[in-house]
């Protein structure tokens, strides 16, 4: 189809020759809106130009074909110096999956320039659904001319974003390994990567550090605390990804750590003794904790040969009191 922009030459003869000069068959400042895109290997366009040259469509094409919407367009004849309805071939799915190499054709709906002139047309499109790889996402294209003559072409996802599940909230002591239990699902596709990261929390962060922040189930193990500390939490959100490269919104869980019980301090009495009848003893008593501090002694005798009498402590609740057996 060969299109000509409309011409009236007007020749004026003078002794230095010929003049010639052009006139527009169409007033220029007339709408003019043109849009493409590629899609697969053909290009999706709409065009709305009445200022030139008429060219009112909607197609699909490639280096070789085209496909109009409908299959009609409205362009210029020079022959009949008018605007008309030139049928062509319509946009079909064997053209979309085989000349553009399209993936999951589906949903094709499409209007030409089918009205009796200009004037009466509401609007042209071409609408489809697609994949442009085997596993890429599915998207929703779009090309119209509307009846405020505008030509707009669109493109967009209809891929159904995944799921992700944190799991449970979970509440161990300090010291035990906890393991995180991330899910993720996508009704149209499948998992591909999981993303954790610690997000909050009232514990130290240095001591929440996940074995891989990839896996579908890291952990850690937070030793920090001790008896005598207050409980802390880590919140930890997790973010997967399917095969369409589209990622799930964020979900959180939030693991409480608390303290161990407290541990027993550990007494010692010294080393053995021997001294003379009438020497003062000096008792060497020492006590550790590893969850806090020593707070009191308390001394009890417990047998020995001698009168219970004769081994009176200065002191039962001294770290070192002393007695002398006379």
């Amino acid at each position: 189809m060969k299109r000509i922009r409309k011409v009236i030459f007007a020749g004026l003869m003078s002794a230095f020759g010929l003049t010639v000069t052009s006139v527009q068959a169409m007033e220029e400042g007339k709408p003019r809106s043109w849009e493409s895109m590629t899609v697969g290997a053909c290009t999706l366009s709409a065009h709305y130009d009445t200022d030139y040259i008429t060219d009112i469509s909607v197609r699909i094409s490639n280096l070789n074909t085209t496909r109009a919407a409908g299959g009609a367009t409205w362009d210029w004849d020079p022959i009949r110096d008018d605007n008309i309805n030139y049928d062509m071939s319509p946009a079909s799915t064997d053209f979309l999956e085989t000349t553009c190499g399209l993936i999951d054709v589906s949903s094709l709906s499409q209007k030409g320039a089918d009205a009796a002139s200009i004037s009466e047309e509401d609007e042209l499109f071409l609408r489809f659904s697609a994949r442009e790889s085997a596993t890429g996402p599915l998207y929703a294209y779009e090309a119209r001319v509307s009846p405020n003559a505008i030509a707009t072409v669109t493109k967009e996802s209809l891929n159904i974003a995944p799921t992700a599940d944190a799991g449970s909230p979970q509440t161990v002591t300090s010291g035990t390994e906890v393991t995180l239990a991330g899910l993720g699902s996508d009704t149209d596709g499948t998992i591909v990567s999981y993303n954790w990261y610690r997000a909050s929390g009232t514990g130290d962060a240095a001591n929440a550090v996940l074995s891989d922040a990839t896996a579908q189930n890291p952990t850690f193990t937070d030793s920090s605390l001790t008896s005598n500390d207050s409980p802390v939490t880590h919140v930890f959100g997790l973010r997967v990804y399917d095969n369409h490269d589209d990622s799930s919104a964020v979900d959180l869980v939030t693991i409480t750590i608390n303290p161990p019980a407290n541990a027993a301090p550990t007494a010692t009495v010294g080393a053995n003794q021997s001294v003379t009848s009438g020497t003062e003893v000096a008792l060497s008593g020492s006590g550790s904790d590893t969850d806090g501090t020593i707070a009191s002694y308390s001394w009890t005798r417990t047998g020995g040969t001698g009168a219970a009498s004769d081994a009176v402590l200065s002191n039962a609740t001294a770290q070192n009191p002393t007695f002398t057996d006379i």
